[in-house]
């Protein structure tokens, strides 16, 4: 199991030493990630399922089922006014309900900081949420 951009010994660390959670449907986005590279023959069957058995688990990485959780529906089609996606409306949805960190490389997500329409959402959710890239949690937490 690895992060692109994240080395083992960075992963273990933050492990240890961090509450990681991750969303549902992330786990759905993998395994249709993972679907696609079996069907190009770039991966085997059981190298993915490999990884998605090592994530579901791993019990120092939570996930957190949004179908069942009403805060992140809710917050989920609000976000949908600001966001063409809508998997990454329930990405974020579930770390502002969740989380004090949502961690991605998602361009769109990082521009989300600059809608004042989401910035009063993040108030009233949770105003402590931030969202980084790898190398601004790398530089922030001295990963």
């Amino acid at each position: 199991m690895g992060i692109k951009g994240f080395e083992r010994k960075d992963l273990i660390r933050l492990l240890v030493k961090y509450q990681i959670s991750i969303s549902s449907i992330s786990i759905f986005e993998l395994i249709a990630k993972g679907a696609k590279f079996v069907a190009n023959g770039v991966l085997d069957l059981e190298d993915v399922m490999g990884g998605i058995i090592a994530i579901l688990s791993d019990k120092r990485i939570r996930v957190i089922d949004y179908v069942s959780n009403r805060d992140i529906i809710e917050i989920s089609i609000f976000l949908r006014k600001l966001m063409d996606d809508f998997i990454d409306c329930i990405i974020v949805a579930t770390a502002l309900a969740e989380t004090n960190i949502l961690l991605t490389e998602d361009n769109n997500i990082h521009q989300l900081q600059n809608s004042k329409e989401f910035l009063k959402i993040r108030e009233t959710v949770n105003d402590s949420l931030q969202i980084l890239n790898l190398r601004q949690f790398k530089a922030t937490f001295k990963i």
